[in-house]
């Protein structure tokens, strides 16, 4: 889909679900930056997410589950729902912890409210 927002097309095809801090350094991947602009783009980009959710990498999905939770519940229940049995490898980081889990673990941990992503103060609603 080629008229998708660049920080779709990045969190599309991203390797790893990044947290706000990753690594010694806490640095934010350039995938987060992704995420954290679909977050600002809020409603806008909701048409969007639904593609990611059924078109994007593992850790894609993952982002797009949770971007369509912040804006709908009911809506990111389902998503996560229809997650859960996905054994896609993710190579999930977190400041200094670097793992891996599948779609379908993160998916639960979400349903089950694992803090997967912590949202820094810029994007709290």
């Amino acid at each position: 889909m080629s008229d998708l927002p660049s920080y779709i097309q990045v969190l599309s095809n991203a390797a790893s679900l990044d947290d706000s801090a990753v690594g010694f350094t806490n640095q934010r991947t350039d995938i987060f930056k992704a995420f954290e602009q679909a977050f600002a783009a809020g409603n806008t980009t909701y048409s969007h997410l639904d593609w990611l959710l059924k078109n994007g990498s593992g850790a894609g999905k993952v982002y797009a589950a949770i971007l369509i939770e912040q804006l709908d519940k009911v809506a990111g229940k389902q998503a996560y729902e229809s997650l859960q049995g996905d054994e896609t490898a993710v190579d999930y980081r977190s400041s200094d912890i670097f793992e891996s889990r599948t779609v379908g673990d993160l998916a639960t941990g979400l349903l089950n409210g694992e803090d997967v992503i912590i949202f820094p103060p810029s994007m709290k609603k």
